[in-house]
């Protein structure tokens, strides 16, 4: 059986900028920060003890990571292990200018693994 050393997954949902779920009703505006959940980012710096939650900081993936919304690339401003979680990394991302409206796929890829398709971020492009 293959052993992949990465296999990102986000979790279904984002929060906007100020705090509140994003939605169809309450897109994140372009250029705003949205707050994502994933897992399976693999090793991380400094490494995570399978099971506990981390004592010294924020543990980053120790694999290249980058997130596309609606095929364009986004800028990370922050990814590491979710504050106070067991193995959940939180992204803190940009949405890029230039978005049409609407529902817009999220990927995320870790190292060579890639995200599942299906999870979406509302938008208000600009």
């Amino acid at each position: 059986m293959p052993v992949a050393t990465t296999r990102p997954a986000i979790y279904a949902g984002a929060w906007n900028q100020d705090g509140s779920v994003d939605s169809a009703a309450n897109p994140a505006r372009a250029g705003e920060v949205i707050v994502l959940y994933a897992t399976g980012q693999g090793a991380t710096s400094p490494s995570s003890l399978t099971g506990s939650v981390p004592r010294d900081g924020f543990p980053v993936p120790v694999a290249e990571a980058s997130l596309r919304i609606g095929g364009t690339i986004a800028e990370i401003l922050f990814q590491g292990q979710a504050s106070g979680t067991v193995s959940v990394m939180q992204i803190n991302a940009r949405v890029p200018i230039g978005l049409a409206t609407g529902a817009r796929p999220l990927m995320l890829k870790i190292g060579e693994g890639q995200s599942q398709g299906g999870i979406v971020v509302y938008v208000l492009g600009l």
